[in-house]
């Protein structure tokens, strides 16, 4: 089982195009794999927290993020029959950044994510 507190990093350029919510085909492997790890840990709830770069206004940002999160979450609960009460989603924009929010739109890929925390009864 994992433990309250994981966090899981998904970077955005393997789920979505630039500037799109829209999956593309090649996030469905890791989709699935996360898909698995939710099924074997049923009494955890799991928290899907979309990141963008620093591009665009703080407003399209906060929104992008939490539309890729949700993205995310349908894709969970409708291809892979996860519960809806288990997975909770959270747009943070360009927040918490993992590169200069100053870079170009390719130093800042790392900046543009989804992370996954695990949270359980015991955390």
């Amino acid at each position: 089982p994992l433990g309250s507190g994981t966090k899981l990093r998904m970077p955005d350029d393997q789920l979505f195009e630039y500037d799109s919510d829209g999956l593309q085909p090649s996030a469905v492997g890791q989709l699935q794999k996360l898909g698995t790890l939710i099924q074997r840990n049923p009494k955890a709830t799991f928290s899907v927290e979309g990141y963008t770069d620093s591009f665009g206004s703080m407003e399209y940002n906060f929104d992008l993020s939490q539309r890729r999160a949700d993205s995310v979450k349908r894709y969970l609960v409708e291809a892979m029959g996860i519960s809806p009460s288990q997975i909770q989603t959270r747009g943070y924009g360009a927040t918490k950044f993992r590169a200069s929010p100053n870079g170009s739109i390719e130093e800042q890929s790392p900046n543009r994510r989804v992370e996954i925390v695990v949270r359980t009864s015991e955390g």
